[in-house]
């Protein structure tokens, strides 16, 4: 019977598989930090013969770096969306993305210059919003960075609230006729 095990140290500490997917051992990866490491599969044969095989692999720790090249930070955006422009140092990005919401909502882009989706941004409200943006690394580190810009819709303002059935004028000028009443009515007494 064969055996097959590996090892990420030289051969100091080894670990048998018998699959040939799997996950390397989480507490010895945990070990390295970010950069290269060397991953040594070994096998033994019935007879007692060994050979082995080294991959070098990458250990990514550091999450993508967003700069926020436009907006600028307090800008007043009215009719349109924004625009957006950013720049990501990353050698293994996977993917990038925008939320106006703290990240309830998420917004997947594939350029690193757009507009912000109109209809996302149109059921804003009036005021202060956050645009974050994220990206992921293949590793699945995540940065993000955020910039904070005003929504100043230009459209009417909505009619003040009324009470429903009720003409509020008709409603006035009826009490100031009955309160002219009684008080013409005191004073002849």
């Amino acid at each position: 019977m064969e055996t097959y095990w590996y090892t990420l140290d030289g051969g100091i500490t080894t670990f048998s598989f018998t699959e040939f997917t799997g996950q390397i051992d989480a507490t010895e990866w945990a070990k390295f930090g970010h950069g290269a490491a060397s991953i040594r599969f070994y096998v033994r044969d019935k007879a007692g013969n060994e050979a082995f095989a080294e991959v070098q692999v990458n250990k990514d720790l550091i999450a993508p770096i967003i700069t926020i090249n436009a907006p600028q930070f307090g800008t007043v955006f009215t009719d349109f969306s924004p625009l957006y422009s950013i720049s990501i140092e990353e050698t293994n990005l996977a993917s990038y993305w925008y939320s106006l919401d703290g990240g309830t909502t998420n917004n997947t882009i594939t350029a690193l210059s757009g507009a912000i989706s109109e209809s996302a941004w149109n059921a804003l409200p009036n005021g202060h919003v956050t645009l974050t943006l994220y990206a992921r690394d293949e590793g699945g580190n995540i940065g993000q960075n955020s910039v904070l810009i005003t929504k100043n819709s230009t459209e009417e303002p909505a009619p003040p609230p009324v009470i429903p059935g009720y003409d509020l004028y008709l409603l006035i000028g009826m009490i100031s006729v009955i309160s002219t009443l009684k008080i013409r009515k005191r004073l002849k007494s």
